[in-house]
């Protein structure tokens, strides 16, 4: 059983970087799980909340609705996500959630610094639902490609891998971000910023679904097509039928016929 896939489906699932055919499941994988790791950003919002609470002079109440209405961002999105993959293909999506993700972040810290006159909680819950929408749909594209990429008896390890990376976002972020910023959360938006901008840029360029052998066509199912031979060729391959005619019977007359 066959069935016909789209060609220009399958041109948008590549990538812009050439990758060798045997490195594509490594090289996606790798690039897919940065950008899997930066997508969970929006879960960091405890990292930074006191922070937000004590410089823009929120209260208790607003800290609280900033992340329950803005991961709306990320609640709202994945179906609209989802359906948006085939349309764009892997660039643009990844392009896509680098633009959300790294504006939504350099608008917190500019409104964190108040670089930004307008600090009220409103802005705040918009810019942090823009990182929210990015992460969904920077995680949209690694998944899938990775998903057709994987072998089947080992597809439920790769993905519960990538998703072991998701919700590790926090820890990974927190950390690293102490290490080149430590006690500041200003420095936590720079940093979110700058790995958004590497990550899903990576992840534009080298996440690519590996290319089937026929391009056409994809197998559906992995049984092995059955050996019985067919009559034509069992007829063919048996060689000439020879057959005897008789003569009358007592006259010992006869002689063989063959026949291709």
């Amino acid at each position: 059983k066959n069935r016909t896939a789209s060609p220009s489906g399958t041109l948008k699932m590549e990538s812009v970087v050439l990758t060798p055919t045997s490195w594509i499941p490594y090289v996606t994988f790798a690039s897919g799980m940065l950008a899997l790791v930066m997508a969970g950003w929006p879960y960091a919002f405890g990292v930074f909340s006191e922070d937000l609470k004590t410089q823009l002079q929120y209260t208790q109440t607003e800290v609280n609705l900033i992340p329950a209405l803005g991961n709306s961002g990320m609640y709202c999105s994945g179906v609209l996500a989802g359906a948006a993959l085939p349309v764009l293909g892997l660039f643009w999506n990844q392009i896509i959630a680098a633009g959300l993700m790294t504006g939504g972040q350099i608008l917190i810290a500019l409104t964190y610094s108040k670089q930004i006159p307008a600090t009220q909680v409103e802005f705040m819950i918009v810019y942090v639902s823009l990182t929210g929408l990015g992460g969904v749909i920077g995680a949209t594209g690694p998944i899938a490609a990775i998903a057709l990429n994987s072998p089947p008896n080992r597809k439920g390890i790769i993905m519960g891998v990538l998703m072991a990376g998701y919700a590790m976002s926090p820890l990974v972020l927190s950390k690293a971000s102490g290490l080149l910023f430590p006690g500041s959360a200003l420095g936590f938006f720079i940093f979110g910023a700058i790995f958004a901008a590497c990550s899903f840029g990576l992840s534009s360029l080298f996440v690519r679904r590996k290319k089937k052998i026929d391009d056409r066509t994809e197998r559906l199912s992995d049984e092995p097509e059955s050996r019985t031979p067919s009559r034509e060729s069992s007829s063919s391959s048996s060689g000439p039928v020879v057959s005897v005619e008789r003569g009358p019977v007592g006259s010992g007359e006869g002689r063989e016929v063959q026949v291709n």
